[in-house]
């Protein structure tokens, strides 16, 4: 196969654009089929990061373009504010929840990971704001993970300039068993108590992480991690929120949380939600959070918070998850990947020997 010598095309004065970028001029991808691409010289990659890890299907999947343009020849849009909804998005709401842990009850759908991830810190500051808790606010996240998103991320290069992160928002550190082989899942949670105990329980609400850490190295936790933080949280009475804006569909199990046995309180998710073609996102809630929600419906009337194209995309979803299902590729992608896992884990194995 061709080494991806790509084309280059001079970036738009719109994009945020580097020094060599400038110099050299932006790489043009042309077309994709499957799990290959084609840049503006005819020249062939295989695209093994699958997009930014969203493209789960492989590119030029002609069911799920069908199945999007046939719902915007029926219904091209319809917003979901106040009391009203349209068809697909609750025929999708039904069949995500379905794919999700048991206790998860509502589904919220946005745009981007980011706003997905913007969407369930107001939702922690509602949540608490009717339990007479205004004083919880600040959120917990992990270094290194992905104005509201930006302050979560632990990346230097996404908060330079932007005066971030938010006052409400604070980091612990993430596992890395190949760094530092020595720290237990029990020391990261005596970090995150420690966390907690520094800024106040009284003022700490949630603390959310990806279940296995994408951007920063794509590293997995101990087993007990999850676990062993929840119980913390619990103590505290602070909720969990899990980013599976990578994970969800693509780590051998519907989601993270299943693949490390965790009931979050909310949970994002977005990429393989539509395998990249239309971008879908969708926040999950769990009972813990919506049973509040109920109790405080005379207050709350309606949520106040939206997006105007949020109830507009769930024809690609719908038909992304068919492929999942009928090509068991959730099961699939989990066998295939333990083969790595298990040299790596040998190896480090030795390493420590």
């Amino acid at each position: 196969m061709a080494s991806a010598a790509a084309g280059r095309l001079a970036p738009p004065a719109s994009v945020h654009v580097s020094a060599g970028l400038l110099r050299d001029g932006a790489t043009v991808i042309r077309r994709g089929r499957g799990v290959i691409v084609k840049n503006d010289r005819d020249r062939e990659s295989i695209e093994a990061a699958v997009g930014l890890w969203c493209v789960n299907v492989g590119h030029g999947c002609r069911e799920i373009v069908h199945a999007a343009a046939k719902q915007m020849n029926e219904l091209a849009f319809f917003h979901t504010f106040n009391d009203v909804t349209n068809e697909p998005i609750a025929k999708l709401s039904a069949r995500v929840l379905d794919c999700a842990p048991p206790a998860m009850r509502g589904v919220f759908f946005g745009n981007s990971g980011s706003d997905a991830n913007y969407t369930a810190i107001k939702q922690v500051a509602l949540y608490n704001d009717v339990r007479g808790r205004k004083e919880k606010r600040k959120i917990i996240a992990r270094w290194r993970v992905t104005a509201a998103s930006g302050s979560l991320t632990g990346l230097p290069g996404m908060r330079r300039f932007f005066d971030l992160p938010l006052p409400t928002v604070g980091h612990v550190d993430w596992p890395d068993r190949y760094h530092v082989p020595e720290r237990s899942a029990a020391d990261y949670a005596r970090d995150l108590e420690k966390a907690i105990l520094a800024d106040g329980p009284e003022t700490v609400a949630a603390f959310i992480a990806e279940p296995v850490k994408g951007i920063g190295g794509v590293l997995i936790p101990p087993d007990r991690y999850f676990r062993t933080v929840r119980e913390v949280l619990d103590r505290y009475d602070v909720l969990l929120i899990l980013d599976e804006v990578i994970c969800g569909f693509a780590v051998g199990t519907w989601f993270g949380s299943d693949r490390f046995g965790i009931t979050p309180d909310m949970m994002t998710t977005a990429k393989g939600l539509t395998s990249g073609y239309l971008p879908t996102t969708a926040v999950l809630i769990a009972d813990r959070f919506w049973s509040v929600i109920e109790e405080s419906s005379d207050v709350l009337d309606v949520l106040g918070h939206g997006f105007t194209t949020s109830g507009r995309r769930a024809s690609s979803a719908f038909a992304n998850l068919d492929i999942i299902e009928r090509e068991n590729l959730v099961a699939r992608t989990g066998a295939l990947s333990a083969q790595p896992l298990d040299r790596v884990s040998d190896q480090l194995r030795k390493e420590a020997a």
